[in-house]
């Protein structure tokens, strides 16, 4: 990028600066504070810090054994507060979810987690699934646990409200917002679910101990918020069947149920049911094709019942 200054007056010309004579390095162990206020708080209406520890308003709670304190950040009403740890999600999770209840914080009701990784994805790739429990004190507003990994790292990221008003100007009880989440979630589930791309299993493609395997033409998912399809085309060296069966038994263990499949030589076609707690009932559909040399056509539809096919085409990260 070059800046010209140029000076009409004085009819000098112009002035060619470089802002790239040096290359930018970027920041690996810490960051000026005053830059990264400027950053992030930019216009400085949020009320933004950052503290080497647990910040004083943040809800007071006992630090199960196997965290370590990070950091915390506070921005506008959002307080946030960053945990290492050694142990999985679920462990993670649990010993800070009992942590909560036990000091008077209640549930919030869950949705089934999201999957970030449905569809068709190569052999050994990492699972994700999204999932962030709520728990919610009337005094202290909502509390949200999430679990993610930065490198080789794992940390579980504590978000909470400093605001005592927690619920704007209609100040709800914890009980009263349940209440009204629950009948949400009952209105989506009669309406259909706004986003079933989550709910489409992780399939994962055969290519472990095969000597002829190219997943030559993973797509996106197309679809509309009632029926979305995933497809891939893939050369190996196994049957219809084999390759068939490989798929389904990954689909049967993802809670869905099994309704009527059929194998034959060129088409393979089985269909699954599901239902979903306070979301919906779907209907999914696996079709293997043959199109000869090796090569296969491999398409996954999800449906919410009662949904109408779409043409609107949706690109998969």
């Amino acid at each position: 990028m070059i800046l010209r200054a140029c000076s009409s007056l004085l009819a000098l010309g112009c002035l060619s600066v470089s802002l790239h004579s040096s290359a930018a390095e970027e920041y690996s162990q810490s960051i000026p504070t005053e830059l990264a206020k400027l950053l992030l708080d930019f216009n400085g209406r949020s009320d933004f810090a950052i503290y080497d520890g647990i910040m004083d308003d943040f809800p007071d709670f006992d630090l199960p054994s196997g965290f370590t304190v990070t950091g915390s950040l506070r921005q506008s009403g959002s307080l946030r507060l960053a945990l290492a740890t050694s142990l999985s999600e679920d462990e993670a999770l649990s010993a800070l979810g009992e942590v909560f209840l036990d000091d008077g914080w209640v549930s919030m009701p869950e949705i089934e987690p999201l999957r970030r990784d449905g569809g068709f994805v190569t052999a050994g790739a990492p699972a994700e699934i999204s999932r962030s429990p709520r728990f919610c004190r009337d005094n202290d507003g909502f509390m949200t646990l999430s679990y993610g990994q930065h490198g080789n790292d794992s940390y579980v990221l504590l978000g909470a409200n400093n605001r005592r008003g927690m619920f704007g100007f209609n100040s709800n009880s914890c009980q009263a917002e349940i209440e009204n989440l629950e009948r949400s979630m009952s209105m989506r589930a009669m309406r259909g679910n706004s986003d079933i791309s989550g709910y489409i299993p992780r399939m994962e493609l055969p290519g472990e101990q095969t000597e002829n395997y190219n997943p030559f033409g993973i797509v996106g998912m197309s679809g509309s918020s009632r029926e979305m399809s995933t497809e891939v085309s893939i050369e190996i060296d196994w049957g219809i069947d084999a390759i068939y069966e490989h798929i389904a038994e990954q689909i049967n263990r993802q809670q869905w149920n099994l309704d009527s499949d059929s194998i034959g030589e060129i088409t393979a076609t089985g269909t699954w049911l599901r239902n979903v707690d306070n979301v919906g009932n779907f209907i999914g559909t696996l079709t293997v094709t043959s199109a000869g040399d090796n090569r296969f056509d491999l398409k996954f539809v999800i449906r919410a019942q009662g949904g109408r096919p779409s043409n609107t085409f949706i690109r998969a990260n």
